[in-house]
């Protein structure tokens, strides 16, 4: 007969389950981690955004103004083409 350690029931499932049962304010600390975390993300997201856009308008106005030979971004105008020809397609890069 193999007797589990209690070292080994720790490492189970159900053994996981008693300890948190056991530590409820561990369930709350790793939700307000979360928003913590959460938090850092949502601002680095929108100030990494806002640093690549304006310097992605400052590329595009630079080559509409001749001051950038290659464009950074290309618009092309397809006519007659429905969304179902194109579902699936990678179109933009």
């Amino acid at each position: 007969m193999n007797q589990e350690s209690p070292q080994d029931h720790r490492l189970t499932e159900a053994g996981v389950c008693e300890d948190l049962q056991h530590q409820p304010h561990l369930l709350m600390k790793l939700a307000e981690n979360a928003l913590i975390v959460a938090e850092s993300l949502r601002n680095n997201y929108f100030k990494n955004t806002t640093e690549f856009i304006k310097d992605l308008r400052r590329a595009m106005q630079a080559t509409a103004t001749g001051r950038r030979s290659d464009a950074i971004l290309t618009v092309h105008n397809i006519e007659d083409t429905e969304w179902s020809s194109v579902q699936g397609e990678v179109v933009t890069r």
